[in-house]
């Protein structure tokens, strides 16, 4: 068999027309027209929209359905306004949720150490570097060993990456890290 001017030819017989067709292409159209043709048979419709999108894969033609959240945020002004709002929500909801936390936290502490202890907060929590949740025996005041202080602080201004430990108050007020312990 051979295939000569569009034509399947057998020891000089005319056999059948041949047309070279491509998923890409012609059979991707064909697959339109049909689905035209049976767009008011919903199960069939739908065979065929999932048969073409199958196609358009194979192909690297498939756009996906999904959009990205970038690509959703960017779509519109509003959607970009609301997203800012939402965060700008979330970081001052975070902040509030600690620091109801702490506050809670305090006063338990409070209530389990007694009077023996000192359970306060220094400044604000989101201070970096500034140890502000501070917890220390009150015989230590004006000793030696009124330098040692149990506490909590994060590391970055927006309430993430918590840390709890042990620092030590220098001669210049400077506080040294001892064991600094991650919370998250």
């Amino acid at each position: 068999m051979e295939i000569k001017n569009n034509i399947i030819k057998k020891d000089s017989n005319d056999i059948a027309l041949f047309q070279s067709i491509h998923y890409k292409n012609e059979i991707l159209s064909w697959l339109k027209l049909c689905q035209y043709e049976v767009q008011n048979i919903s199960n069939l419709n739908e065979v065929f929209n999932q048969y073409i999108d199958v196609v358009k894969m194979l192909n690297n033609q498939y756009k996906d359905k999904v959009m990205s959240l970038s690509d959703y945020l960017k779509e519109n002004e509003d959607n970009y306004k609301m997203a800012v709002e939402i965060q700008q929500s979330l970081v001052n909801a975070r902040q509030s949720i600690i620091d109801d936390f702490f506050s809670k936290i305090m006063t338990s502490l409070r209530v389990v150490l007694g009077n023996e202890w000192t359970v306060e907060l220094v400044g604000d929590l989101s201070k970096r570097y500034s140890f502000p949740l501070r917890i220390y025996k009150n015989e230590w005041i004006g000793s030696k060993d009124s330098n040692l202080i149990f506490g909590f602080e994060f590391k970055k201004h927006n309430y993430y990456d918590g840390y709890f430990g042990i620092v030590r108050k220098n001669d210049t007020d400077m506080y040294i890290h001892l064991i600094l312990i991650t919370v998250a």
